[in-house]
Order: structure tokens, then C-alpha cells, then sequence
């Protein structure tokens, strides 16, 4: 009974371990109150900007099962949509390949910061169910606004980190970001080229699991059949 009970927790053990309920994988850091970066699209309002940026994470183990995504603006106006995308192999000039996106109605959550008289707030978007194999990818979250706010204007810019309260790989520090925007000549800009002297590293996010780990799996079937022969050597 005792051994049967010990086979069950170490079952618990592997296989929960890598396939927990939806954490946090990845997170560039908080808002450092230093400045933001123009970072979405206006449907309707005064200005036409389709501004995007990118920061890189890295996926480790044997990859990662994304439920959801975010990034943290200071936003002014209305904003019941945000546009989503992970690309892998980002360059200067090369946007890399496409491996996820999508438009989807939200929120946005008050963070409680503010910056230059805007509130900032996430911008996140759940329900997902994306694979991402080991390696580099780059994240944009973007606030899609519909309508400007009280000073005519429609406002978001991405909350720049210093790594406060980061998680996983980088720790808002690495300054590998890019900017893509058409509307003002930018095609996958590095923002180390726009300014040496500028924070280029963006406050964003990443939920979902780990994916287990063959070998793991392999000990643990090596493991269990090991307990059981032992069980079965002791009955009587």
C-alpha cells in the first residue's frame, strides 16, 4: 500500500510538474517610468499609425504550450481590441517568419502607474493554445483603439523596463528590440539605431506550461517499473 502510494506521488511529480495549470514563462519586467514607444493601431481618430514593437524571449526545455500574451502601454482613448504576434528570426530590415498572430476583443487592465499624465495599463490576450519550439522569438502586443481620448488624441506607447520583476529569458535587459512602422519609415528597426542613449527594452509577457521533457518521462517509466517489481517481490 505504502509503495503504491509513493508511485502515485512521484507520477504527480513528473507529470504535473511540466504540464501545471497556466504560469508565467516569461516576463520582460515592470514599467521603469522612464519613457514608452509608439506601439499600435488606430482604427479611427487623428492620427493613422501602425506602430508595433518587438522584444525577444527565449523558449527553453523542450518548448512551451503560450495561453496567453501581453505587454503593458500607457494608453489614451479607446482601445476593445489588441493585435498579437510572436515572429522567429528577427534582423534589422527582416521581420523573420511569422509563427503566430492574431486580432482579439479585450480589456485593457489599469496597472495602477502612470507616465506623463497617461494611466498604463496591460493589454492581454488569453484563450490561446500556440506550441512554440526551443529557441528566440519576438512579441508584440498591440492596443487597437477605436476612438481618441478627452485631448482629441489617441494615445499608446509601450511601457520601456528595466527588468524590475522579471522572469525567465532575458530579464529586461538585453536591449534586443526592434520597431516597425511604415508610417514613419521604420521596417524592423533596431531601437539600439534610433538612439545609444535610450532604454530599449519593452514591458511584456508570456503565459502558458512548460512541455514535459522525453528523457524525464523515460526515468519516470524506468522508475515505476522498478516500484512495482519491488511491490510485487514483497508480497507475500
Amino acid at each position: 500500500m505504502k509503495i503504491t502510494a509513493l508511485v502515485l506521488a512521484v507520477m504527480l511529480m513528473f507529470v504535473g510538474g511540466d504540464t501545471t495549470l497556466a504560469n508565467t514563462l516569461w516576463y520582460n519586467g515592470d514599467a521603469d517610468g522612464v519613457d514608452g514607444w509608439t506601439n499600435g493601431t488606430y482604427i479611427d481618430g487623428p492620427q493613422l499609425f501602425m506602430a508595433r514593437v518587438y522584444d525577444d524571449f527565449v523558449v527553453d526545455g523542450s518548448g512551451w504550450r503560450v495561453n496567453a500574451v501581453l505587454s503593458n502601454n500607457y494608453l489614451g482613448g479607446t482601445f476593445p481590441q489588441a493585435d498579437w504576434s510572436i515572429r522567429s528570426g528577427v534582423s534589422a530590415g527582416n521581420g523573420g517568419t511569422l509563427v503566430a498572430s492574431g486580432v482579439t476583443d479585450m480589456v485593457p487592465v489599469p496597472t495602477g502607474r502612470a507616465l506623463f499624465g497617461y494611466n498604463e495599463y496591460t493589454v492581454k490576450v488569453t484563450g490561446l493554445d500556440i506550441f512554440l519550439a526551443p529557441g528566440r522569438y519576438w512579441l508584440n502586443v498591440a492596443a487597437v483603439g477605436t476612438a481618441p481620448g478627452s485631448n482629441g488624441w489617441i494615445v499608446t506607447f509601450n511601457s520601456t523596463t528595466s527588468g524590475l520583476n522579471a522572469i525567465g529569458d532575458p530579464l529586461g535587459n538585453n536591449q534586443n528590440s526592434f520597431w516597425d512602422d511604415p508610417n514613419a519609415g521604420a521596417n524592423f528597426t533596431p531601437f539600439t539605431s534610433i538612439d545609444s542613449g535610450y532604454n530599449y527594452d519593452f514591458s511584456m509577457g508570456i503565459d502558458g506550461q512548460t512541455t514535459p521533457i522525453p528523457g524525464s518521462l523515460v526515468l519516470l517509466g524506468s522508475g515505476l517499473v522498478a516500484l512495482f517489481s519491488y511491490r510485487r517481490f514483497l508480497k507475500p
